[in-house]
Order: structure tokens, then sequence, then C-alpha cells
């Protein structure tokens, strides 16, 4: 019978999800194994996995497999990670919490699982305030982590002390803008073709800041580029616009820049140590492009 080489991974301290990807791969090479104890039942049998054993390794899979989806997904360099912060953190939350509630788990598992959540409590207590107004400013996702009607109303309202603030700075650099007033002005003429004299009525009256942040509020999420949606309603959400360019700019973890890093330290090498500064910059830009279009060839993220 032939079968597929396979060599098991090792569980390595310093690395990212290496305890899960050692369990996938093991799991991935049990039918392997089992062909293997079974030409040398007389050594190996006696220490091999049950079928219990094997209903523990996948329950840890299960475990684990949000860290592990949450850590691609916050690592990537093509699109703004800031602002999944909240989303992977809560996601995970609640997975710990059903883990926990399902009495199929032993009392050793949900140990473990409530260990995963109250270290993740300690990074919760850091990132929950500083991730509010990149969360809102994707249209992706907007209000959706936020709980409770008490959570909206506070993340709504650092927003809108934050436009205010930005405001304050883009009528004090250009007091002759008009940007500011670009919005209400557009909710006259709209209200003007359907007739809707109340509104116009009100529009004279209407406060910019607040106006922006309730017709941005409003419009349904979206599933596509939050970067590629910010240049398209620049003009409608001026201030908004200004401020997402600011936040959605911020990664979520320092991985680009490891690896950017890393890609450095094989570029100029030991057999490439006599590079110029500016042709060691111009291959790492060349690698980065061909990188990116391969990803968007390919449609990998």
């Amino acid at each position: 019978m032939r079968k597929n080489y396979c060599k098991p991974d090792l569980d390595i301290a310093t690395r990212w999800n290496s305890t899960f990807l050692m369990l996938q791969k093991f799991r991935h090479m049990r039918e392997e194994l089992n062909y293997l104890v079974n030409n040398n039942k007389n050594t190996l049998e006696s220490i091999y996995l049950n079928n219990n054993k094997w209903e523990d390794v996948q329950s840890m899979i299960n475990l684990l497999d949000p860290m592990y989806r949450a850590t691609k997904m916050l690592s990537s360099s093509s699109y703004p990670t800031i602002s999944d912060i909240r989303l992977t953190f809560m996601g995970i939350f609640r997975h710990i919490e059903l883990y926990i509630e399902d009495q199929n788990h032993s009392t050793a598992e949900c140990m473990m699982a409530d260990s995963i959540r109250q270290k993740l409590d300690d990074y919760w207590t850091i990132i929950n305030t500083s991730t509010i107004i990149s969360t809102l400013l994707d249209p992706c996702s907007k209000l959706l982590t936020f709980s409770t009607e008490e959570k909206r109303n506070q993340a709504i309202n650092m927003l809108h002390s934050k436009m205010n603030s930005y405001a304050s700075k883009l009528n004090h650099s250009n007091p002759g803008n008009n940007t500011l007033k670009s919005s209400s002005t557009r909710l006259f003429f709209e209200n003007l073709i359907t007739n809707n004299q109340a509104n116009i009525n009100q529009v004279n009256q209407v406060r910019p800041i607040e106006d922006e942040l309730e017709r941005y509020l409003a419009l349904p999420s979206i599933s596509s580029d939050s970067l590629l949606w910010w240049s398209q309603y620049e003009d409608k959400f001026p201030i908004l616009s200004k401020i997402a360019q600011e936040y959605l700019a911020i990664q979520g973890t320092s991985v680009p820049c490891e690896q950017a890093f890393s890609m450095a330290a094989h570029t100029v090498s030991k057999v490439h140590n006599r590079l110029s500064p500016s042709s060691a910059r111009a291959i790492l830009c060349l690698k980065s492009w061909i990188d990116y279009e391969a990803r968007m060839l390919y449609n990998v993220k």
C-alpha cells in the first residue's frame, strides 16, 4: 500500500498558532499513522492514541481554529486590519463562551478555554477603547460589534467628539473652505426635488457634523474594500473621510513591518552586501508590487 510522505510539525512556543498547526497536521496524518501502527503493533499499539484521545485532538483544533483565522486576518497588509480587531476579539469571546457551555467538553478542555479567555481579557482592556473609532469608520462593520445601546451611544459620542476636533482644524487651516457646508447644501437640493418642505426647513438649521454622522450610520454595511468605499464617498462625508484616512491606515499587527524587514534581510544578504540604498529600496518596492499583482490576479489576501 503506497502512502504519501508526511512529516509532523513541532509545537514551538514562540511561533503563533504553533499548537494549532501541530494538531491539525497530526490529525491529517491519522490514516498514515494507523497504517504504521497496524504494521508495528507490538511496539506502537500500547502508546498510540485511542478514539477518545483523537476526539480530544479534534476538540482542541475546534477551540484554537478562530485564533488561527484571526491571526491570518489581522496579519494581512493588503487591506485595513485595525478595524477588524474588535470583530475578531468579539467573535473569539463568543466562540469560547459557547465552547465552555457545551457539555460534551471535559473539565480540562473547559479550563483551557477559560485560560485563553482570561489572557484575551488582559489584551482587551488595552485595545477596547483604542479601536472604537476605527471600527465605526469601517463601513463593513460600523456598530456591529457594540452589543448594547449604551456601548453604541458611547462609541458614537466618541466619534462625534473626534469630528468636532477635525472640523475645527479644517476651519482653522482654511477659513474659506466650504467643505463642511456641502453635505447640508446637497441635502437641501435633494429635498427640493422631492418637494419635502419639512426637511427643507430643517436643513436651514442643520448641524453639519451631526448630519454627516447620521447619514453615514444610516447607510447599510458593505462587503467590499473599505478604503475604496471612502474614496468614492469622500465628497459626501468630508470630515469622516479625513478621520478614516488616518485611522484606517493603522494596521492591527506589526506583521507587515516584520515581513518587510525579513524581505530586506533576504535582499541585502552576504552575497549582495554592496547594494546601494537606492538599489535596495528599488528591489524591495519591485518585490512588493509583484507580490501585490500576484495576489490580485489570484484573489489571495
